[in-house]
C-alpha cells in the first residue's frame, strides 16, 4: 500500500510540472505579453540570487575561517598547558620543597620587575656559588636537598628558580601568541587562587622600588570560575572553558593539573582572547566574499544567456507558432508545430515523452526498490557474523576507523576489551564442531548480556572484541568483574555438561593519550592483559 501511495504522489507531481507547460502552450501573445518574458524574470531572479549568496558566502566565511582558527588556537592552548604541567613534574621533590617554602615566604624574595635572562643566569650563578662555598664536592638536588639548606641558600635557589619560570612563561605566551598562562595554587575553602607564575609584571609596592610583585593572592568566585575550581577538585581534565566577558574582551581559559610524585600542586591556566581571534578574520571574509561574489556575476550572466538562447528562445517560438495555429487553424502552421517537435531534446518532444516519462518513472522507483532491498541485505551479510548474529571483522574494521576520526578530533573516550575462549578446540574434537558452535554462541550471550551498552564483535574464530563506550567505560573494572565470576560460576557449575561449562579470558585497556598513539597501541595492550588473564587462568589450574 506504501508503494502504490508513493507511485500516487510522484505522478501527481509529474503531473503538477507538465500542466503548466500544457497551459503555457495554449496562451496568447497578449498574455505572454503582461506576463513578461522569462529572461527578464530570471536576471532578476539572479541578481535576488546573487546579493544573498554574498551575504551567506560572507558569513559562511566567517564563521567556518574562525571557528578553525579557534580551535587551532585551542589546541595550541593545550599543547602549551601539556608541556608546562610535563616540565614541572620533572622537577620533583625540589618543586615541592620550591612551592611550600614560597608560599611562607615570597615577600623575602627580591626580584627586579625588569628583569630579563641576565638576571636568571646571575641569580643562578650566584646560588651554585653559594652552595659550592657551603658545601664542597656535594651536587644539590642529590647529595643536598632543599630543606637541608639553610634560609640563606634556600633565599638564593627561590630568587633563581622563580625568576627562571617566570620568564619561561612570558616567552611560551610571547612564542604562541597567547594572551596569558601562568601556574596557580587554589588554597583555603576553594574561594581564593595564588598566582605562582605568570606573564604580568606587577609592581610590589612603589614602582621606584624596583620589585616584582610575586604570588598574587585573589579571591575568586565559582560562578565567575566554575572549571578551574572544578578541574581543581576532579584533578581530572575537563573539555570545558571558563569564559570571560571583561575589559580585555572574550576570553576561553583552559586548565591542567598538575602532579608531582602523585601529588596534586597547582593548576596550568592557559588563556586565548577570542575577539584578538575573531579580528583578524573580518578583512579576510569581506575580501573573499567580494571576489566570489564577482566570480558567481560573471558565472550567472553566461548561464542567463545560455538559457535564453538554447531554452526560451524555442519556448516562445513554439507559444507563438501555437497561438497563431489557435486563431487560423492553419495546418502549415501545424507543419510549423511538428517540425520543431522533431528532435531528440525535452522541448522538441515535451508532448510525446510524458507518457513515457511516467512509465520510465514508475519502472525506476520499482527498480530503486529491489536495489534497495538487495542493498540492504548485502551490508547485513558483509557486517554481521552469521552463527552469532552480533556484528564480525570487517563492522570492527569500520568501527576502528571512525574511532581514529574522533581521536584527530581529540574526543577519545573509549576502551577495547579482548575476550578469548578456552578450550574451543577440545570441545570440537570431543562433541563435533555442532556443539562447539553452541558453546561460542553461548559465550557471545554472556559477553552481550555483560556489556550490553556497547558494540560486540566477533573477529575470530573464538576470540571476540567490545569497544567500551558510555556506561561500560566508565564501569569496566565492574563489569569485567562481574563477567568473570560469571565464567567462575558456569565452569563450576557440575550440573552443566562438560562442554558448557565454558571458560574465557578476558583483559582491557582504556584509551590513554600519554601512552597510546592510535587504537592499534589500546588494543595491543588489552590483547596483552587477556592473554596475561589466560595464563593466570592456567597457573591457578595447575
Amino acid at each position: 500500500m506504501s508503494e502504490d501511495r508513493n507511485k500516487d504522489l510522484l505522478m501527481e507531481e509529474t503531473e503538477k510540472i507538465i500542466e503548466p507547460k500544457k497551459n503555457t502552450v495554449g496562451t496568447s501573445e497578449k498574455k505572454a505579453k503582461k506576463t513578461g518574458h522569462i529572461s527578464t524574470k530570471l536576471i532578476v531572479f539572479f541578481v535576488v540570487l546573487v546579493m544573498v549568496v554574498l551575504v551567506i558566502n560572507s558569513v559562511g566565511i566567517y564563521l567556518s575561517r574562525s571557528n578553525a582558527y579557534k580551535e587551532q588556537n585551542i589546541l595550541s592552548m593545550k599543547k602549551v598547558g601539556f608541556h608546562l604541567r610535563d616540565e614541572l613534574a620533572k622537577e620533583g621533590d625540589t618543586f615541592i620543597q620550591f612551592q611550600d617554602y614560597m608560599l611562607e615566604n615570597s615577600l623575602n624574595v627580591y626580584i627586579p620587575c625588569d628583569f630579563d635572562e641576565a638576571f636568571v643566569v646571575s641569580a643562578k650563578e650566584s646560588f651554585e656559588r653559594a652552595f659550592s662555598e657551603r658545601y664542597p664536592g656535594k651536587a644539590f638536588g642529590k647529595d643536598v636537598s632543599f630543606s637541608d639548606m639553610d634560609e640563606e641558600l634556600k633565599l638564593a635557589f627561590c630568587t633563581y628558580y622563580q625568576a627562571k619560570w617566570f620568564l619561561e612563561f612570558e616567552e611560551i605566551a610571547e612564542d604562541f601568541d597567547l594572551s596569558y598562562v601562568y601556574f596557580m595554587y587554589p588554597n583555603g575553602n576553594g574561594s581564593h587562587v595564588i598566582y605562582m607564575f605568570d606573564v604580568e609584571r606587577v609592581y610590589e609596592g612603589d614602582e621606584s622600588e624596583n620589585r616584582l610583585h610575586l604570588f598574587d593572592d585573589y579571591e575568586e568566585s565559582y560562578e565567575d570560575c566554575s572549571r578551574l575550581f572544578d578541574t581543581w577538585r576532579s584533578g581530572k581534565l575537563l573539555e570545558d572553558y571558563d569564559i570571560f566577558d571583561n575589559e580585555y574582551g572574550r576570553t576561553y581559559s583552559y586548565y591542567i593539573p598538575v602532579y608531582i610524585n602523585a601529588e596534586k600542586r597547582g593548576l596550568i591556566g592557559v588563556d586565548l582572547d577570542i575577539d584578538y581571534v575573531n579580528g583578524n578574520l573580518i578583512g579576510e571574509a569581506v575580501a573573499l566574499s567580494l571576489v566570489s561574489g564577482l566570480i558567481l556575476a560573471f558565472g550567472l550572466f553566461i548561464c542567463v544567456f545560455f538559457i535564453h538562447r538554447t531554452i526560451v528562445s524555442r519556448i516562445v517560438r513554439l507559444s507563438q507558432n501555437v497561438g497563431v495555429y489557435k486563431r487560423v487553424k492553419d495546418g502549415a502552421v501545424a507543419d510549423d508545430i511538428s517540425a520543431l517537435n522533431s528532435g531528440n531534446d525535452e522541448i522538441a518532444v515535451l508532448y510525446e515523452q510524458t507518457a513515457s516519462m511516467i512509465q520510465e518513472i514508475n519502472e525506476y522507483m520499482s527498480s530503486l526498490k529491489n536495489t534497495t532491498i538487495a542493498l540492504t541485505a548485502a551490508r547485513e551479510e558483509a557486517t554481521h557474523d552469521s552463527l552469532t548474529g552480533i556484528r564480525n571483522k570487517n563492522a570492527y574494521d569500520a568501527e576502528v576507523l571512525s574511532i581514529r576520526s574522533d581521536i584527530e578530533k581529540g574526543t577519545h573516550d573509549y576502551g577495547i576489551v579482548m575476550i578469548d575462549m578456552n578450550y574451543l578446540k577440545r570441545i570440537n574434537d570431543n562433541y563435533g564442531h555442532d556443539v562447539g558452535n553452541l558453546a561460542i554462541r553461548k559465550l557471545c550471550r554472556m559477553i552481550c548480556l555483560t556489556f550490553e551498552h556497547s558494540p560486540v564483535f566477533r573477529v575470530g574464530g573464538d576470540e571476540f572484541v567490545v569497544l567500551l563506550k558510555g556506561y561500560d567505560y566508565v564501569h569496566i573494572e565492574q563489569l569485567a568483574g562481574k563477567f568473570n565470576e560469571e565464567i567462575d560460576r558456569v565452569a563450576g557449575d557440575n550440573d552443566l555438561k562438560s562442554w558448557e561449562r565454558i571458560s574465557a579470558a578476558l583483559g582491557y585497556a582504556l584509551y590513554d593519550p600519554d601512552r597510546d598513539r592510535s587504537i592499534e597501541d589500546t588494543f595491543a595492550r588489552a590483547d596483552k592483559a587477556m592473554y596475561n588473564k589466560k595464563k593466570s587462568m592456567k597457573a591457578s589450574r595447575k
